[in-house]
């Protein structure tokens, strides 16, 4: 299972490493499975690189994202399965 993780990295430094979308990255890949963790502020994104990603994996999970910037991409045309996950873990 290859899952494309979606997520702004987020504004804070120092709560970097406690990103929603790496820790379930993190804990996927202990699992055996394949996560890719991608959205604004992480290293090579891309907002043309969304369909790419999108066929390289088998599906895609949104996570709880403020889209004060208008970065979040359409995801309605992507013909995969689409997780939606809206947590505040702090």
């Amino acid at each position: 299972m290859r899952l494309l993780i979606i997520q702004e990295a987020g504004r804070h430094a120092e709560n970097f490493a406690f990103r929603e979308s790496l820790g379930l990255a993190r804990g996927l890949r202990q699992a055996a499975a394949s996560a890719t963790v991608w959205g604004l502020g992480y290293k090579g994104y891309n907002p043309n690189d969304l369909t790419r990603l999108a066929n390289e994996h088998d599906a895609i999970v949104l996570l709880e994202n403020y889209d004060t910037s208008r970065w979040v991409p359409r995801l309605n045309e992507i013909a995969k399965p689409l997780i939606f996950w809206s947590i505040d873990a702090h």
